[in-house]
């Protein structure tokens, strides 16, 4: 299914988008809710969505404080967080936050999103029919695929002068059959996500910090085994903050086959000056979505 957003100037702290069809496969398995904010799913299995808002933001705090995207799945009337992103502000300027992710449902099961900004902040939010505001996303099956997602744990935060140190997570999801997150007593402990059976993996992570590098580098590494020779499999770089901004944020995505004993793990790398600060929670995490082959 893909959606397109509305254009909409907004003074206020929150924003939950509206969605007007543009295409869907399957009607009957992906559906609107009534006030178009949201997508009811009719059957079990694993959604990935990606999400992009464009944006024009006027105001100093908008710099300061900077944006947060969320995605939010909803039970039988109850709400929880699934996936956040960050973006730094700007002011007078335009700019767009994207998120990207994967997340099991039920039937019955909505998915809705909500941007949240700094209060006197002025936002427009634009969208359109060429695509500029977009919701896509894909449902497959339970039979077929998994979703796994966590945080960075809180204990063992690199800062100071990091140099390619692995990112240990704290797991959100529950386990999967074809993948979990290393355990105690297991190699590379709450540091390595192995799978368990053949398929493709699609993975996004956001990483939100304080940082004074004027590089800092993210990489995936994906090994064979434990004791398997790693190799990146994707790898994104940012500058140093700007200027008057508290929080920076950066990002990866990546889709690789994967097999039984492959292991995947993530090493964060400052060039060139000091982390302050990782955050645990609301715009740090990372998706994995594992499908069949």
């Amino acid at each position: 299914m893909t959606a397109q957003m509305s254009l909409l100037t907004h003074y206020q702290t929150s924003y939950r988008p509206t969605f007007r069809i543009t295409s869907v496969s399957d009607p009957y398995m992906v559906i609107l809710t009534h006030d178009y904010r949201g997508v009811r799913f009719t059957e079990s299995g694993v959604v990935k969505f990606v999400l992009q808002q464009a944006l024009y933001s006027m105001g100093h705090t908008c710099i300061r404080e900077g944006f947060s995207l969320i995605a939010y799945t909803n039970r039988n009337g109850t709400g929880q967080e699934a996936m956040q992103a960050f973006k730094t502000g700007v002011n007078y300027r335009d700019t767009s936050i994207t998120l990207s992710g994967a997340v099991s449902v039920a039937g019955g099961d909505t998915l809705s999103f909500e941007i949240t900004s700094p209060s006197q902040c002025n936002i427009r939010y634009f969208g359109d029919s060429t695509g500029i505001s977009m919701l896509s996303l894909i449902w497959i099956p339970s039979a077929v695929s998994s979703a796994l997602t966590a945080t960075v744990s809180k204990t063992g935060l690199p800062s100071g002068a990091v140099r390619n140190k692995q990112l240990s997570f704290q797991q959100i999801s529950p386990d999967t059959p074809q993948v979990h997150l290393s355990r105690q007593g297991e190699p590379n402990s709450r540091k390595n996500f192995v799978f368990h059976e053949k398929g493709t993996a699609n993975i996004a992570l956001n990483l939100k910090l304080i940082h004074s590098c004027n590089i800092v580098k993210l990489t995936m590494q994906k090994a064979l085994g434990p004791g398997g020779t790693a190799a990146p499999v994707a790898q994104q770089v940012s500058g140093s903050m700007p200027e008057g901004s508290e929080w920076a944020s950066i990002g990866l995505r990546a889709s690789f086959p994967v097999q039984n004993g492959t292991a995947v793990y993530v090493t964060l790398d400052c060039i060139r000056g000091r982390v302050n600060q990782i955050t645990h929670e609301g715009g740090t995490n990372i998706s994995i979505l594992w499908v069949a082959v």
